[in-house]
């Protein structure tokens, strides 16, 4: 039975920082980057390690953002598809299938374009309650599935977006998608919910998933 090892991976600064130096992650690794100076919003992503799928992330726009395509956070694609929008009727079904298609935006990307210039952190799982009370966003008390049926999870939405849901930015995000790849649940995204969601909660939540199929199952 493949077991994660992500604690044992973090050098003595990561041990505090999370950071990762990149020849160090493995496949099925939850991966973030700080995306804002004071850390109050951190990218999240599935690492796999294939050459043309190095991270899995998952990207949606929430409507808010749908009229615009000048956002520089945007990738090329997104803000092409963005540009399109805007010529169409909002009846027409290319619109519809452009809109749906934003809210539920799950890619292969390289690593480079996912870290953007910040740095690469990990997730690490298992953790003991102490440590999950220092670091509510990049350690969880509870955990994972085997490395290899997170990465197949990963792979499932990216082929079959439409099978996850809408983009929300508190109930729904990047941080949804990667947590659920790693246990097959739908609660422990921390980064908005820190004061409610701790190592207190996760002592009392059921074992996670062991496979891919069970995640779904339960989906």
């Amino acid at each position: 039975m493949e077991t994660p090892d992500e604690t044992s991976r973090l050098d003595y600064y990561g041990a505090f920082s999370h950071a990762i130096d990149v020849k160090d992650l493995k496949p099925g690794d939850h991966i973030y980057c700080h995306r804002s100076a004071l850390f109050f919003y951190s990218h999240h992503g599935i690492y796999v390690g294939e050459p043309d799928c190095e991270v899995i992330h998952f990207s949606g726009i929430p409507d808010s953002k749908i009229g615009s395509s000048s956002d520089s956070s945007l990738d090329d694609e997104t803000k092409l598809l963005l540009q399109e929008l805007q010529t169409l009727p909002k009846d027409s079904e290319r619109a519809k299938e452009i809109e749906k298609k934003l809210k539920i935006s799950i890619k292969s990307t390289t690593l480079a374009n996912f870290q953007s210039g910040s740095t690469l952190r990990l997730v690490a799982y298992s953790c003991s309650g102490t440590k999950h009370f220092f670091a509510v966003v990049s350690s969880h008390y509870v955990k994972a599935m085997p490395p290899s049926e997170t990465v197949k999870l990963a792979k499932h939405f990216r082929d079959h977006p439409e099978k996850w849901n809408e983009y929300h930015l508190q109930y729904n995000n990047c941080e949804t998608f990667a947590t659920f790849c790693k246990t097959g649940r739908l609660d422990l995204a921390a980064q908005l919910y820190q004061l409610v969601r701790n190592v207190f909660t996760e002592w009392k939540m059921e074992p996670t998933f062991q496979t891919a199929e069970e995640a779904l199952e339960k989906y």
